[in-house]
């Protein structure tokens, strides 16, 4: 019965140490991740610094809109312009011929 309780206690101590290494190795894990997404960040930030040719070069110029054809709505602005209220298209002292 004594060597049945040593072999658990050993079982046991056994775990304890595989349980402290593991959470080490996450530890150092987790360090060496977010050491690796500082280091894209930064390089991306190094891509997105402007340049010396378009600093002063081309423009980007917005597609126009063709003749007939609106501009894209969200749903969201376009229930907000059909629940606005009457006042702000018709201010006061402005009459329209409906």
């Amino acid at each position: 019965m004594e060597r049945r309780l040593m072999a658990k206690i050993e079982r046991v101590k056994t775990l304890e140490v595989a349980l402290r290494d593991s959470k080490e190795r996450g530890v150092e894990e987790r360090q060496r991740y977010q050491k690796e997404i500082e280091q894209i960040k930064s390089w991306s930030r190094l891509r997105k610094q402007p340049t010396q040719k378009t600093l002063g070069g081309s423009a980007h110029i917005a597609k126009p809109i063709r003749p007939g054809h609106r501009g894209q709505i969200s749903s969201e602005a376009s229930a907000v312009i059909r629940n606005t209220p009457e006042k702000l298209y018709n201010p006061p002292g402005i009459r329209r011929n409906v």
